[in-house]
């Protein structure tokens, strides 16, 4: 296991709009009856996408510091990405840095101010050039582990979809902001605010925030928030949710297109699988433990319900 891989196992144990250029090439589609929903497919490795729209590919990029990264130093080690500021950069530079991690694998960003952020499958995060002390402005989709430094003087500030907004001091949380699927904030430590067009809602540990279509906020205590980050250690949680959550999930993870056919009410009691199982063992137990079929069929996989 890697140095990154094993931070983030030990967080787990203890514990904006979309932007369309980069979302054409990072995701695919799920079919869920006649919606549509994201998929990491297009492009098939995670890259850094530059200030001039030049594009990194960092999978067969060799570790190292990363050339024509002129505003920004960038060492790659792995699956993670260490960013830090050029010495005299220009802070009213202009620009940004876009990280995308289209595949089923998660990928590690640190920033200049020592924040980390682990992205999941179809994710990505964009920040300016001239990310720094007083300006730690992040814009992300998909899904994203934040582990922020505390800086009193300057707050961390994370954009998802529709212009919500979350601001943290120094906190640890989860954002989960795939397209078709409402916006999920889980704070794990410290203390968020989160602000939409109806209003703000100040987060403590343990508590995690619904917003839907509308910014209506469903605000909830979970019995156990480490569930929400059980994808940072490569797990699939699925104690108490529902099926098409669970489904989406996986679609996502193994780049499957989904279709689901009639009612859904029943939650998952399978409990919990490895990343790295497949498909099919995680699915035949699903489908013994649910009122569920699951079929396959011209490369897509088809989920009946209770009819």
């Amino acid at each position: 296991m890697s140095t990154s891989q094993n931070y983030w196992a030990q967080v787990y144990k203890k514990t904006m709009a979309r932007w369309p250029t980069v979302a054409a090439v990072c995701v695919s589609y799920v079919i869920i009856t006649h919606d549509w929903f994201p998929l990491p497919q297009t492009v098939p490795y995670p890259y850094l996408q530059l200030a001039n729209n030049n594009k990194i590919n960092l999978e067969t990029t060799p570790d190292g510091w990363l050339p024509n990264t002129a505003h920004q130093q960038c060492f790659k080690k792995g699956r993670s990405l260490v960013m830090k500021n050029t010495p005299g950069q220009d802070s009213a530079e202009k620009g940004n840095y876009v990280v995308c991690n289209p595949t089923s694998n998660n990928y590690d960003v640190q920033l200049p101010d020592g924040t980390n952020i682990l992205l999941n499958a179809a994710s990505s995060v964009k920040f300016p050039v001239s990310f720094g002390p007083q300006n730690r402005s992040v814009e992300t989709t998909g899904e994203a582990y934040f582990k922020v430094v505390k800086n009193t003087g300057a707050p961390f500030t994370v954009t998802i979809a529709n212009g919500i907004k979350i601001v943290a001091l120094g906190t640890s949380f989860n954002v989960s902001a795939y397209t078709g699927e409402p916006e999920k904030i889980t704070l794990l430590e410290g203390a968020v605010k989160l602000a939409t067009n109806k209003g703000s809602r100040l987060l403590k540990p343990g508590y995690q925030v619904v917003v839907d279509d509308k910014q209506n906020i469903q605000q909830a205590v979970l019995n156990n928030p480490r569930q929400t980050i059980a994808w940072t250690n490569d797990m699939f949680d699925f104690r108490n949710r529902d099926i098409r959550s669970a489904m989406l999930e996986l679609a996502r993870h193994y780049q499957v297109k989904v279709i689901f056919e009639g009612s859904f009410s029943n939650a998952p009691s399978s409990g919990m699988f490895s990343r790295k199982q497949p498909l099919s063992e995680i699915l035949e137990i699903l489908e013994k433990h649910n009122k569920i079929k699951i079929k396959q069929e011209k490369g897509q996989w088809y989920v009946y319900g209770e009819q």
